[in-house]
C-alpha cells in the first residue's frame, strides 16, 4: 500500500482508524492493513453540504 499510494505505513494507518472510527471499515490497529474489511463503500451525503457557493462565478479559483 505504501508503494501504490506514496504514503508512509504510519500515514497509512491513522487513515485506517478515522474510517474505522468513522464505522466506514472494521479494523483492528496493529494488524495488516489487508485485514480491514468495509463495511460502507460509499460516502454518506448527510455529511456533505448541499451546495457549493464558491467558484461558481470563477471566483477564488487560480489557474
Amino acid at each position: 500500500m505504501e508503494r501504490k499510494s506514496g504514503r508512509t505505513s504510519e500515514k497509512i494507518r491513522a487513515g485506517l482508524q478515522e474510517l474505522t472510527e468513522n464505522n466506514y471499515i472494521l479494523w483492528e490497529f496493529g494488524k495488516s492493513p489487508e485485514s480491514a474489511v468495509v463495511v460502507e463503500g460509499w460516502e454518506r451525503t448527510e455529511d456533505r453540504p448541499t451546495s457549493v457557493s464558491w467558484g461558481l462565478d470563477g471566483g477564488h479559483i487560480d489557474y
